[in-house]
């Protein structure tokens, strides 16, 4: 006999609905929703705005990195040419 498992005892049903679609987790999702076209609505929306938001501030990291990194080779090759 299985034992029987509270899957949202950490973070709640939406949390876990919420990370099996993120992480597209589809071979046999406790929430039924590891795939968009079995993810519920509100799940999908949740999803879009979380994955929006995070992949708008890892572009932003990015951006100022290759900034940080232009603005370094810059200033070097101004000293070598002086």
């Amino acid at each position: 006999m299985k034992p029987e498992v509270d899957h949202g005892k950490w973070s709640g049903d939406s949390a876990g609905k919420l990370i099996e679609l993120t992480i597209e987790y589809a071979p046999e999702p406790p929430y039924k929703s590891g795939r968009p076209e079995l993810a519920d609505a509100e799940t999908l929306v949740t999803a879009n705005q979380f994955m929006t938001a995070e992949f708008a501030a890892s572009a932003v990291l990015q951006a100022a990195q290759r900034l940080k990194t232009s603005s370094h080779r810059m200033a070097a090759i101004s000293a070598c040419s002086r």
